[in-house]
């Protein structure tokens, strides 16, 4: 390990990843600000011409909506099964369910019209609180990815019509907002890493 390594083994190594959302949120801005900004990638061209936030600048403010609104979003309905707080110093695997096939076969993976009607612990509930959760972060995150493909004002479109079905929210609507982005080439690739992110972060903490 060379020095330059060093500050980041120290902050993943120097206690159990089981935090509090405020401590965790701190350990992430404190390892992201050792990463210097690239200039060449599609959401640093979004961040220099629309003045938006970027996945490196959101880390280094650790999250901020990430911790204030979506994990609290996803929590809010209980989520059960989502949540395994563990210490993986002795319990291994970052305090996430370990791979088994029988877990596997659990999983029902998203259909043709891009929903799914179980999560892992094979709930229709835990399918449409992810499912919202995605529509609560697109509508309030600057998807870079949107905006690489179809410009800075159709993403805001993308993220007033996110949040018009998730404040009456359906099947049939998600089915027909999926259908009509695929024809568009609109892909909430920044939502999507940010519903997974939430949920990781929602199993490493208290």
């Amino acid at each position: 390990m060379n020095n330059d390594q060093a500050p980041i083994a120290n902050i993943l190594t120097d206690s159990p990843l089981c935090f509090t959302p405020k401590e965790l949120s701190e350990r992430i801005a404190d390892l992201s600000g050792l990463i210097a900004a690239g200039n060449d990638s599609h959401g640093a061209k979004a961040v220099k011409e629309h003045g938006v936030k970027g996945a490196l600048q959101l880390a280094q403010e650790g999250y901020k909506p990430l911790f204030a609104d979506w994990l609290p979003f996803l929590r809010s309905a209980g989520a059960p099964g989502l949540r395994q707080c563990t210490d993986v110093r002795s319990a291994g695997a970052a305090g996430l369910r370990p791979y088994s096939a029988a877990a596997e076969r659990e999983w029902t993976r998203p259909g043709p019209d891009g929903t799914a009607d179980k999560t892992p612990d094979g709930t229709a509930e835990n399918a449409r609180l992810l499912q919202k959760t995605l529509l609560r972060i697109m509508s309030t995150l600057d998807d870079t990815c949107v905006i690489h493909r179809v410009g800075y004002q159709r993403a805001q479109g993308v993220k007033e019509e996110a949040k018009a079905l998730l404040d009456d929210f359906s099947e049939d609507g998600l089915k027909e907002m999926k259908k009509r982005y695929d024809s568009e080439g609109i892909s909430p690739g920044g939502a999507a890493d940010m519903l997974a992110l939430t949920i990781l972060i929602d199993s490493l903490t208290q």
